[in-house]
């Protein structure tokens, strides 16, 4: 979906030609250098190894990193630039997640022009090809998720295991389509006792093991292939 010429793309068109079903995890805050150090995370690894690094855009915040994702532009291009933003049309200093103004707590009026850009999601429903966002349910409907999911069928869910159902249930849904899946947990288990701590290392190992679990799976049932990313 990028508008601009990138290695980034050539590996992807090469790796995805001739697959009708493209699922994107999106594992917020886990980077190439945390999912290396996490031997115990055996699958991600074998991923990296599989796979391609890409560097995470800058600033590397979870706003930033969405807007660029879904749409193919730099944060330059897109204006979302970092977590809180001040923007005076919005009355000064806004969460770009949650849009409230950060000095008083009041909600931001953000008209619909605010985002104006062309999703993956409408990009891909002009080309007919169904595009589903499985997100957690305390973000569904959020301003920030309607404005970055525009074109997305949004599918909320509660725990690990309601993620992966959903997941299935849609992969069985439709021939061709585009799975835009978010995983929030480890940047909240990351921030709330270290990206170091027993307690993040352990989350890690266990993400990895249920992904693996999930695409073992599916497998049996379909012919698969799997390009991956983590969040910054």
């Amino acid at each position: 979906g990028c508008d601009f010429d990138s290695p980034v793309n050539s590996f992807l068109e090469n790796r995805l030609s001739g697959f009708d079903k493209v699922v994107f995890l999106f594992v917020d805050a886990l980077g190439y250098d945390q999912l290396r150090a996490e031997k115990g995370a055996v699958f991600f690894n074998n991923l990296a190894d599989y796979g391609r690094v890409v560097t995470a855009c800058f600033p590397s915040t979870t706003a930033v990193s969405v807007a660029s994702f879904v749409t193919g532009l730099t944060p330059q291009q897109h204006g979302i630039l970092g977590y809180n933003l001040r923007v005076e049309e919005l009355g000064g200093l806004v969460n770009m997640l949650k849009y409230y103004r950060v000095e008083s707590g009041e909600s931001a009026i953000v008209s619909s022009d605010f985002f104006p850009f062309k999703t993956v999601g409408e990009k891909l429903k002009e080309k007919e090809v169904k595009s589903f966002a499985v997100i957690p349910e305390e973000i569904c409907g959020t301003v920030f998720s309607d404005f970055t999911l525009r074109g997305f069928d949004k599918n909320s869910y509660v725990g690990v295991n309601d993620f992966f159902n959903k997941i299935g249930c849609l992969l069985d849904s439709s021939k061709k389509m585009f799975v835009h899946a978010y995983i929030p947990s480890y940047d909240w288990v990351c921030h709330f006792f270290g990206p170091e701590s027993d307690v993040s290392r352990h989350h890690l190992r266990g993400l990895s093991a249920d992904v693996e679990a999930f695409i073992e799976n599916y497998a049996k049932k379909e012919g698969y292939d799997y390009v991956s990313h983590t969040g910054e």
